[in-house]
């Protein structure tokens, strides 16, 4: 399956964002960061996704304990335009050495709406 278009948004203060991939591919550099620095966002076109039809995020990010996030995802499949996938994870916490490390696996039959 083939994702027309998926936005990815960390939100919570952006400090140290190490690694931050979709499907394997790294996207770092795709990343836009919002002017109050409380969340950064991207947006990839075209996406493939495994053949196992399971959406993989990771972001590997630093900050201060006890910062707070939340992972939220939007998209449209190629296959069906009008299908919309979401996804989101929340209460992810910098809970030791100023590390947090999201995974985030999550089978697009299940995201679409």
């Amino acid at each position: 399956m083939n994702l027309k278009e998926l936005t990815v948004t960390l939100k919570g203060p952006i400090w140290n964002i190490k690694d931050f991939e979709i499907e394997g591919v790294n996207v770092k550099d795709k990343m836009k960061v919002a002017n109050d620095g409380n969340s950064a966002a991207v947006k990839v076109n075209d996406l493939p996704v495994s053949d196992d039809n399971v959406l993989n995020v990771f972001i590997n990010l630093g900050a201060p304990n006890g910062c707070r996030y939340e992972v939220v995802g939007a998209g449209k499949t190629n296959d069906n335009p009008s299908r919309n996938i979401a996804f989101s994870e929340s209460d992810l916490v910098v809970k030791r050495l100023g590390k947090l490390i999201i995974v985030i696996d999550k089978e697009i039959l299940n995201l679409l709406s």
